[in-house]
């Protein structure tokens, strides 16, 4: 697996989950970062995310020892941050997986990032981690998720502070086109081929 950073913001009901299952469904070595509960369940708003609900710790690491050098996708809900901590760190050893992050501002800000998170972000190209962190606004993420994406998507944004920072990729004027983007629609900045890499694995 081809290492990746990706980042996706955009503010609630844009499309961003429903856009993140389409990208990710054809992923062999998956984990997915759960944190409010919207994958894995069948609804009328959102296609089905396949994989194996996980919610403790100890299954999850468990699990990945059991399939480690096999095909699994697991959507991991951990609600104690030390606990997902230690997961972060479960990955790194397995490695070779693409892990997704929903909310990803629970776990770092701009002046915080987990030190196992940012040990996957920095150097996961050693170990074949590919990540995708999604927030809703990237003004309050963690400056390095940026700096390290190798391709950054955008759904529709409002607060003034989101789009000056989106604006630093490109020029003003398509940042500004965040405002009024319809549900489902986004502007992507950097390498676009990435994506098409993650929807054809």
């Amino acid at each position: 697996m081809e290492n990746s950073i990706t980042c996706v913001f955009g503010r609630k009901g844009s499309g961003k989950t429903w856009y993140i299952i389409k990208l990710i469904q054809n992923q062999k070595r998956l984990v997915i970062v759960d944190t409010l509960a919207e994958y894995g369940e069948k609804t009328n708003d959102l296609p089905f995310c396949k994989g194996v609900i996980i919610d403790d710790l100890y299954s999850f690491i468990s699990y990945l020892q059991s399939t480690h050098d096999k095909e699994f996708r697991v959507i991991l809900r951990l609600t104690d941050e030390a606990e997902v901590e230690k997961a972060f760190e479960t990955i790194w050893t397995v490695g070779e997986l693409l892990l997704v992050i929903e909310e990803v501002d629970y776990y770092c800000n701009p002046s915080f990032i987990s030190p196992a998170f940012s040990k996957i972000y920095k150097y996961g190209r050693h170990k074949n981690l590919s990540t995708i962190a999604i927030s809703r606004r990237p003004y309050e993420v963690n400056r390095l998720l940026t700096a390290q994406a190798d391709t950054v998507v955008s759904f529709q944004q409002r607060e003034q502070r989101d789009i000056e920072y989106l604006a630093k990729f490109s020029d003003g004027e398509r940042a500004e086109k965040l405002r009024d983007l319809p549900v489902g629609q986004f502007i992507v900045w950097g390498d676009e081929n990435i994506l098409k890499k993650i929807t054809q694995k």
